[in-house]
């Protein structure tokens, strides 16, 4: 995990979100396929299988796992940009806590009374492993397609930048009682008076009110 983690931020700048993320995903689905096909090759070659499994771990944190981390941090307005960051960690966090509930039941699956100790067959127990590692390159899949849809990888702006496009300029001198001289001078006068509603203050009638 840490050597993705290092390399993740290395590269973050150089490859982008996105791509990251999406290298991250497809990591992880080819992994999980190599994983569920080659399960009981694998069974024989246990250092081979550590290696594939420390992998995922790799592409996860050299792709999702650090980019969910980012993104919210940026593409949120800096005035709700705490709360939306922590909204979306949660949801991270439940997806976490709910594959982690899920994990031992779909392993048990096939073994007598959703228990693998009940049994002395491997066969069972293999067969609920290589779900979840199916189940695991089917979601690795739908991120990679729903980054690949929604997600944008613009160039990072800085805070400054953010808040001013949401900035609200404030009001010259004058500029505030000028605009209510001329609303009040289109609303006595009809015809092309009235017409000056929309139109902006003048020197002159900012001059009036000074």
């Amino acid at each position: 995990a840490m050597p993705g983690y290092i390399l993740a931020v290395v590269f973050l700048d150089r490859i982008g979100r996105k791509r990251l993320q999406l290298i991250g995903f497809a990591g992880e689905a080819i992994i999980f396929c190599l994983m569920a096909v080659l399960f009981r090759q694998f069974q024989g070659l246990p250092a081979l299988f550590v290696f594939m499994y420390a992998l995922t771990f790799f592409f996860d944190d050299f792709g999702a796992n650090t980019t969910t981390f980012v993104i919210p941090a940026e593409i949120f307005p800096t005035d709700v940009r705490s709360t939306c960051h922590g909204i979306s960690a949660a949801f991270g966090k439940a997806g976490a806590a709910i594959g982690a509930s899920v994990f031992l039941k779909v392993a048990h699956m096939f073994c007598p009374g959703g228990n693998c100790r009940n049994t002395t067959d491997p066969a069972p127990q293999e067969k609920g492993i290589r779900v979840v590692f199916i189940a695991c390159a089917v979601l690795s899949v739908i991120g990679f397609l729903w980054t690949w849809a929604l997600v944008q990888d613009k160039p990072h702006s800085s805070l400054e930048e953010v808040e001013n496009v949401y900035s609200v300029e404030e009001e010259s001198d004058g500029e505030v009682e000028a605009l209510e001289l001329v609303i009040k001078k289109g609303a006595s006068h009809g015809g092309e008076e009235g017409s000056r509603l929309t139109a902006p203050p003048t020197l002159e009638d900012e001059a009036k009110v000074r």
